[in-house]
Order: structure tokens, then C-alpha cells, then sequence
């Protein structure tokens, strides 16, 4: 049993908080890279050219008619998908701006650079989830066995027991 504890601590240790961590690592990797535009990354200087995190040079500029309309496109989206809502503004409550900044882009590389840097997030984020889904499995299929080695003994104990009071 003793082992059996020790061995189950070591693996909680190791696995399922190391686990944990990496995706809260990561977590807030992405939350600074993904949120772009967010008030408190902005750098401006007097020429109301702005930069958060590098991924993005953001120059505010008024949005056009269609920038507006697409802006706004994306933004009811989003509102009428409660769930969808919840999520996003837990990760960047102010993606309203970061999707009008990028409507108000007009440098073509700086947004395929801002999009393949969220592409990359999000590839990064479904391998994440694999590993997770996997640790999670891997977890509970060792835990199963522990119960069930642990039952058997129990089991067993009871049965002893059983044949000693018929003795």
C-alpha cells in the first residue's frame, strides 16, 4: 500500500500538475500574444503609430464604411453566441478594439504576420489539448487499475476474514 501511495504521489507530482502548469504557461503566453491591441500592451509614440507586442503595428486611423460593417459583422457574432462571448472575454475582454484595430490595418504584411502568428497559436493550442486529452486518459485508465488492484485486496481481506469466522 505503501508503494502503491508513493507511486501515486509521484505520478500526480509529475504528470497531471506538471500538465496543468505547462497549459497555464502557455495560457499566458498566448494571452499576451493573442490579445492584441489590449490597452495595457499598447506602445504609441506622437505619430499615433502603435505597437503591442511586436506581432502588429496598429495605426489608428479611422475605420471605413465596410470596415465598420465587418467590424461589426464580427462583433454580433460574438454577442449572440453567449458561450462564445464568455470565453473571449475571459481571454481579452477588450477584443471588440483588437477587431476593429485589425479592420483599420492597411499593411498587408503586418496582417499576414499577425495571422499566421494566431494560426501558430492555434495549431499550438489543439496539440496542447491532445496532450492533455492523453494525460487525462492516461490517468484515469492507471486510476481504474489502482481501484481495482485496491478492491481485489479489500476483497480478498474480507474473504479471509470470512473463512476465519467459519473456522
Amino acid at each position: 500500500a505503501k508503494a502503491t501511495a508513493n507511486t501515486l504521489q509521484i505520478e500526480e507530482d509529475e504528470g497531471f500538475d506538471a500538465l496543468v502548469d505547462l497549459f497555464d504557461a502557455s495560457m499566458e503566453k498566448n494571452n499576451s500574444d493573442e490579445c492584441i491591441g489590449c490597452s495595457q500592451d499598447l506602445i504609441c509614440d506622437g505619430d499615433d503609430d502603435c505597437v503591442s507586442d511586436g506581432s502588429l503595428n496598429l495605426v489608428f486611423a479611422p475605420l471605413s464604411r465596410n470596415c465598420k460593417r465587418v467590424a461589426k459583422d464580427i462583433e454580433t457574432s460574438v454577442d449572440d453566441d453567449p458561450q462564445k462571448l464568455a470565453a473571449i472575454e475571459r481571454m481579452c475582454p477588450n477584443w471588440k478594439e483588437n477587431v476593429q484595430l485589425a479592420q483599420a490595418q492597411t499593411d498587408p504584411d503586418d496582417l499576414n504576420n499577425a495571422l499566421q502568428n494566431v494560426q501558430k497559436a492555434k495549431t499550438d493550442l489543439e496539440n496542447m489539448k491532445a496532450k492533455i486529452l492523453q494525460a487525462f486518459f492516461d490517468r484515469h485508465q492507471t486510476l481504474k487499475l489502482y481501484e481495482k488492484s485496491l478492491q481485489s485486496s479489500i476483497n480478498r481481506l474480507s474473504e479471509n476474514e470470512n473463512e476465519d469466522d467459519g473456522i
